[in-house]
């Protein structure tokens, strides 16, 4: 099934894994992840880590530039969500410094984050991302509603001229605005979660989590596809997942954790899937 109608049927035996993927997208298992743009290496980082620490990682050093996809990858529990949530101001550094456009910078919390262009897409949209019971419309605006409701006057209006694009874009699937977020597939929730930062114009850093966590293919690709869009307009990406195939088709340079430090970094172009294990696993050349 693709887009609610049938495109394919017969014994389990004719398919491949490659080609249930190009049946259910509409593409080929090797067009899912959209070609790489070229890094911009001599512009200023918007982000730098530098040895930093705390909640169980160490001396992590790292960079985004502007259009980079930075992948942190490792086996679970060593300290890669850890980055990601330092990164996004929900946890505190507790050594070493972050700098925010070479400045350096105190996340104290995710609004302050928010308020320095970056975004954050956690792990778990039902606990900690999207508000079930609200409409998709209320989880789409609730981080830009200061910009479309400047007088704090609610105007539906200019809400549906705002999100009407963003949910053309991501393929959004719903019955209405007013629906309930909690009511749409799990695909259709992270997209929602995913178009709330587009729609907030100083968008500078998108931290994701697990982005494609219990996501289907098709909307996988559709992800992966303004992702790269994002990218090509300059935004940086910083990008922890535990699916390694993820990493490789989509980050530029990949940092492998082990017991929450990094043990190495690999080009995303050539990495592959046991190279990354086995710096995840510990070993060094």
């Amino acid at each position: 099934m693709r887009s609610g109608a049938l495109v394919g049927a017969g014994p389990a035996s004719d398919f491949t894994r490659e080609s249930l993927v190009a049946s259910m997208v509409g593409r080929e298992l090797e067009q899912l992840y959209p070609d790489r743009s070229a890094a911009r290496p001599d512009a200023a980082p918007i982000l730098t880590f530098d040895a930093v620490g705390g909640h169980g990682v160490h001396d992590v050093s790292l960079t985004v530039k502007p259009g980079q996809i930075v992948g942190i990858a490792g086996l679970e529990g060593h300290g890669q969500h850890v980055v990601a949530e330092l990164a996004a101001g929900v946890r505190r550094v507790r050594s070493g410094s972050i700098a925010i456009d070479e400045t350096r910078a105190k996340l104290r919390s995710p609004r302050e984050a928010i308020a320095a262009g970056i975004a954050f897409v956690p792990p778990d949209r039902r606990s900690s991302g999207l508000m079930l019971p609200l409409s998709i419309a209320e989880n789409l605006t609730v981080a830009a509603a200061h910009r479309l409701h400047p007088s704090r006057l609610l105007s539906r209006a200019v809400e549906q001229r705002a999100i009407a694009p963003v949910a053309e874009r991501l393929r959004l699937r719903y019955a209405s605005m007013e629906q309930r977020v909690g009511e749409l597939s799990g695909g259709n929730q992270q997209k929602v979660l995913f178009g709330r930062w587009l729609l907030v114009p100083n968008l500078r850093l998108l931290v994701l989590d697990d982005p494609t966590r219990g996501v289907d293919v098709g909307a996988r690709a559709e992800i992966y596809s303004v992702l790269r869009e994002l990218a090509d307009r300059g935004v940086g990406v910083l990008l922890v997942s535990t699916d390694m195939l993820e990493l490789i088709g989509l980050a530029d340079e990949i940092h492998v954790m082990y017991e929450g430090a990094v043990r190495g970094t690999v080009p995303g172009h050539s990495a592959t899937e046991e190279e990354i294990m086995t710096l995840a696993s510990g070993v060094t050349a």
